[in-house]
C-alpha cells in the first residue's frame, strides 16, 4: 500500500501510519494532510538506486539476516522457510529447452545463483555465476489412479521438506513431473532469502519469453533490469 501510494501519488508515510490508522477514512486523511504538506514543503529527493550488473557480493538486508539467524540458532528451521507452487503444463514440451530456459533465468537474475556466506566474520549475499541449476524429471505417466496420488503427494512431500544449506547455491529447486505425453507439473521450491510472492509472476514472465525465444531462434523479449536484488 505503501509503496503504490508513493508511486501512484508521490504521496510518502511512515510505515507505521497503516498501523495507526484503523480505518480507511483515518488512512485517507492521513493521505491528504501529506499532499498538503507537501505542497507547502519543498520535495525530499531521493536518490535513485544504481544498477550494478558487475557487483559479485552485497551485503544482508535485515530480513535476510533475520532468516539467516533463525536457521542458525534453529537448525530444524531449515525446510520451513521456503515458498513453493506448481503449474500444469499441456501440450507439447521440449525438456532440454526448458532446462536451457531455466539457465538464462539464473544468469539473468544474479539472486537465483546467490547464498549465503561469511567473508572477515561478516555475512553477504555472494554471486556464484558458474552454479548450474539441475532439473528434476519424474516419470508418473504409468501410474493411475491411486497410485498416482501417492507418488505425487510423496513426491511434493519430499520436495517441500528438503532442507536448504543458505551456504550453496542454489537456493531454488525446479521439478518437472511428467503425467502424459502432453501433460507436465512444473514444481518449484525456493528459499524465502532469495524469493517472495512477487518473484512468481517475474518467474512465470521470464521463463515463458526465454522458452519461447529458444523456440523461436530469436533473442528474448526481455526489459532491461533497473535494479537487481
Amino acid at each position: 500500500v505503501l509503496s503504490r501510494l508513493r508511486r501512484d501519488h508521490g504521496v510518502h508515510l511512515l510505515f507505521r501510519t497503516i498501523f495507526e490508522s484503523r480505518t480507511i477514512e483515518a488512512l485517507a486523511k492521513r493521505v491528504d494532510d501529506s499532499r498538503r504538506e507537501n505542497a507547502t514543503e519543498t520535495a525530499t529527493v531521493v536518490p535513485q538506486v544504481q544498477h550494478c550488473a558487475t557487483r559479485n557480493t552485497a551485503p544482508l538486508s535485515v530480513l535476510q539476516e533475520r532468516l539467516w539467524m533463525l536457521e542458525e540458532l534453529d537448525p530444524s528451521q531449515r525446510g520451513r522457510h521456503a515458498n513453493s507452487a506448481s503449474w500444469t503444463l499441456s501440450g507439447p514440451l521440449d525438456v532440454a529447452r526448458l532446462e536451457r530456459a531455466l539457465e538464462a533465468l539464473c544468469l539473468r537474475h544474479p539472486i537465483l545463483c546467490t547464498s549465503i556466506q561469511t567473508v572477515d566474520g561478516v555475512r553477504q549475499q555472494v554471486v556464484s555465476p558458474a552454479s548450474r541449476l539441475k532439473l528434476e524429471v519424474e516419470d508418473f505417466a504409468p501410474l493411475e489412479g491411486a497410485a498416482r496420488e501417492a507418488a505425487l503427494s510423496d513426491f511434493f512431500r519430499t520436495q517441500q521438506f528438503a532442507p536448504f544449506d543458505l551456504a550453496v547455491t542454489p537456493l531454488f529447486r525446479v521439478a518437472l513431473v511428467r503425467l502424459a505425453t502432453d501433460e507436465h507439473l512444473l514444481y518449484s521450491i525456493q528459499h524465502s532469502i532469495v524469493w517472495d510472492g512477487w518473484s512468481f509472476d517475474l518467474f512465470l514472465r521470464d521463463l515463458d519469453e526465454l522458452y519461447a525465444a529458444d523456440e523461436e531462434g530469436r533473442a528474448p523479449s526481455l526489459p532491461e533490469l533497473s535494479v537487481t536484488y
